[in-house]
């Protein structure tokens, strides 16, 4: 995929924030001392763009060079690689409070992967063409690769998500939409309140990504102030749906994985898989003692049908 390069300079205006927070510099000096390989690290989610730095869990991405190198135990290599990320817990003292954070670690060779076109399932590009922050790189060349990979996920989620909204009206439907059915593709079926902050808070960013992604998508994207127009088929706009149907059962599947996997990754990773199921679905679970002991058991037995049956709308 070409990536016009106007999009690129912009997000790299945008996204380079290495002075954002004290209190984030000190998560990223710790993450260099256990990631010898580290590129960078990109600080995203409801935190970072809420600024509520101090307030909740910030959400991390740690990318790395490789998975071989970064891990000693060869299960968390091939769980990284087979079902990227892994997520890991870490909190720091600062002041008289603590920061807590969840941070996610991919190679970023597979992170360019994931946001692009190559990658079918809308978990890394429906994340990334958001605003983020990259807070820390090693050089100019892996601040490079990452800001184009946040260029691409811009411009797959406009040419997947595009024709599921109408041919013409508000930039904010377009936008939302798209976003509305990222979400639904995994546990995150986000309240709209969530949403309409996003974009009261990003909406000239929207835009202003929105016409400089157009010129790579295959399909007219016209942006006038704050409404759009595109011309797809209407053979095309079936065809989306047909393939946000396939996504959105995938997610369902994917979300059961990666919580199952968190439970060894993280810690306390049961207490955070039922937080995570609760908080996306409105169903609160209890775990008797015996599945407490046994992680893997009890998030196959109970989150999968949360999840799956009654949780995820």
């Amino acid at each position: 995929m070409v990536v016009p390069k106007d999009l690129i300079r912009y997000l790299e205006n945008f996204s380079q924030r290495p002075d954002l927070s004290p209190a984030i510099n000190l998560l990223v000096e710790e993450l260099k001392k256990r990631f010898p390989t580290l590129k960078g690290v990109v600080y995203y989610g409801s935190c970072f763009q809420e600024g509520k730095e101090l307030e909740g869990l910030l959400d991390l991405y740690v990318l790395v060079e490789n998975y071989h190198r970064t891990y000693k135990n060869p299960f968390l290599a091939a769980a990284n690689y087979f079902l990227p990320p892994n997520v890991f817990y870490l909190e720091k003292k600062w002041k008289q409070q603590f920061v807590r954070s969840k941070y996610a670690v991919m190679a970023l060779w597979q992170f360019e992967k994931a946001v692009s076109p190559r990658w079918f399932h809308s978990y890394f590009w429906g994340r990334f063409c958001q605003p983020v922050a990259l807070v820390w790189w090693k050089d100019e060349t892996s601040a490079r690769r990452i800001i184009r990979a946040f260029a691409e996920a811009v411009v797959t989620f406009l040419l997947r998500t595009a024709p599921l909204a109408p041919p013409q009206g508000p930039l904010k439907e377009l936008w939302l939409t798209g976003l509305a059915y990222s979400y639904r593709a995994e546990l995150r079926p986000e309240a709209p309140e969530r949403l309409e902050r996003l974009w009261q808070k990003f909406a000239p960013h929207f835009a202003q990504i929105s016409c400089l992604a157009a010129k790579a998508l295959p399909f007219p994207l016209e942006i006038r102030e704050t409404f759009y127009r595109t011309i797809i088929s209407e053979k095309e706009r079936k065809k989306a749906q047909t393939l946000w149907k396939i996504r959105i059962v995938q997610g369902k599947i994917l979300s059961v994985l990666r919580l199952l996997k968190a439970s060894f990754t993280f810690r306390g990773g049961v207490d955070y898989a039922l937080w995570k199921i609760e908080r996306h679905t409105g169903k609160r679970l209890e775990i008797p003692p015996f599945l407490r002991k046994h992680p893997s058991l009890a998030l196959l037995l109970w989150g999968w049908k949360a999840l799956l049956v009654r949780g995820v709308r």
